[in-house]
């Protein structure tokens, strides 16, 4: 099967996480990929440089021709973008990027990581399982692994080919996909623009459920929010899933215990009668990890869970150094201090990820600068954010990244985190200069530095690996 092979492809808002991972695989599938976006640079310009991927941040309609033979563009845009506009008048076929996945999912056999939280990690961890075996499979998700400076995709086409997603739950769009099972990390009130109650969240996971075919293996670990909701509907409509959970207590397909007697890089597994060892540390990183190698077992044979099969994927665990953005260490041993980026922009985010650096770090002073995401997100969760980022020692907190969902103005962007920083004690700036001014001031050795959020982290992460030593 070469669905790609020598095909001309645009994408608008190549840049994005999921996009430029999109373009890396198509790019890996032998077709001609050429793309658009904005001129400021992120963190995902070098792996597109990398990969030879061309693209440019010039608007004009006359940078895409007849000859493409599709165009996909990011959930970031409209079809009123301009480029998008000419691929209409040109007759060529468009794809938004859950389309395309969509599309995707209809000609390979393919497994969704679902969840308002750990979708990322969870499928990082199955491509870190998986480099090890004699499969062959790609991922798309919007990361890639720490430890890998190229993402792999196999070069050529299978039917066997196995594919696994990032599911995601915003505008409903995992209700493109066609899935052949699915691990649900979690439910929890997120995006706000859209999804206006958690009643409003939860049936659109239940549609997502709905979805499966017949037999489909579901697993979700049964201690996490929102997944007792799931846990009715298969129970009572859908007794034809195979339901595989996971949990802390006895009344679950599988058990673990983590820490495992006080060693936060073990977790023990009664069914195998074994303790397996972890990189990652925190209850989230685990859960995460035990539902990714039970949905990598099962996708690797045909639905059902292998003993054997499982406990190699189980020893593999502690080889997944993590997914590049999620408490990742950036910082090395000529740093005085530890500096690590984190995409957590949901409350329920920040308490996992600060709960983990403590772990690591439990004497260092922490300082965290918040890059908050969307107007909505941050008035819906008000409290919520001022009681997760109160966790650390000090808070920097930038103006509200508005996106392009126009969901708030710039003048409420700068209020409500004036707020939040005045509600944390905390300290508010307006832009990068400023940022790395007060926290050079405030560094010293010893200390642990987080940029975390979903705005662009890019230029603050740059200027502070400059700092060899304390400022003042």
């Amino acid at each position: 099967m070469a669905l790609f092979l020598d095909k001309k492809i645009y994408m608008v808002g190549i840049k994005g996480t999921g996009m430029s991972t999109l373009a890396i695989y198509l790019k890996h599938k032998r077709g001609q990929v050429f793309g658009w976006d904005v001129r400021e640079v992120f963190s995902s310009d070098e792996a597109l440089i990398a990969h030879s991927i061309p693209f440019t941040h010039l608007s004009e309609e006359s940078i895409i021709d007849p000859y493409f033979d599709f165009l996909i563009y990011s959930s970031a845009y409209t079809k009123e973008h301009p480029i998008i506009q000419k691929a209409l008048l040109l007759n060529i076929p468009i794809y938004s990027y859950f389309e395309f996945l969509g599309y995707l999912s209809r000609n390979y056999p393919t497994y969704g990581v679902s969840g308002t939280h750990g979708k990322t990690t969870s499928v990082a961890c199955i491509t870190s399982l998986l480099n090890s075996l004699d499969v062959p499979f790609s991922a798309i998700y919007g990361s890639s692994l720490i430890d890998e400076e190229n993402q792999y995709f196999p070069p050529i086409d299978s039917e066997e080919e196995l594919l696994f997603l990032e599911a995601c739950e915003y505008r409903d769009h995992f209700h493109l996909l066609t899935l052949k099972g699915l691990f649900i990390t979690n439910i929890e009130l997120e995006h706000s623009d859209y999804f206006k109650s958690s009643d409003q969240l939860i049936a659109s996971f239940i549609h997502l459920v709905e979805l499966l075919p017949i037999g489909a293996p579901i697993i979700c670990n049964k201690d996490e929010k929102g997944i007792e909701h799931i846990l009715t509907y298969v129970k009572n409509r859908r007794r034809d899933l195979h339901l595989i959970t996971f949990s802390k207590s006895d009344d679950a397909t599988f058990t673990y215990t983590y820490p495992y007697e006080d060693d936060l890089h073990s977790f023990y597994i009664p069914n195998m009668k074994k303790t397996y060892s972890t990189t990652l540390v925190g209850s989230s990183f685990v859960s995460d990890q035990v539902g990714a190698s039970l949905l990598a077992s099962v996708a690797i044979n045909n639905g059902h869970v292998n003993a054997t099969q499982l406990d190699a994927l189980f020893n593999q665990v502690f080889l997944f150094k993590g997914a590049k953005g999620r408490v990742h260490l950036l910082s090395d041993s000529s740093h005085f201090f530890s500096l690590y980026n984190d995409y957590a922009h949901h409350p329920s985010e920040i308490t996992s990820s600060i709960e983990t650096i403590r772990l690591l770090h439990p004497t260092s002073r922490l300082i965290v600068i918040f890059f908050p995401h969307t107007v909505s997100r941050m008035k819906t969760f008000y409290e919520d954010f001022i009681t997760s980022l109160t966790l650390s020692d000090t808070l920097i907190i930038f103006p509200v990244s508005l996106s392009m969902r126009h969901d708030g103005c710039e003048e409420e962007a700068i209020n409500v985190s004036k707020s939040i920083a005045l509600r944390c004690n905390g300290i508010f700036v307006e832009d990068v200069e400023q940022a790395i001014k007060t926290v050079g001031a405030l560094l010293h050795s010893s200390d642990v530095c987080i940029t975390m959020g979903a705005g662009n982290t890019h230029l603050v992460i740059t200027s502070l690996l400059s700092l060899k030593e304390p400022l003042l």
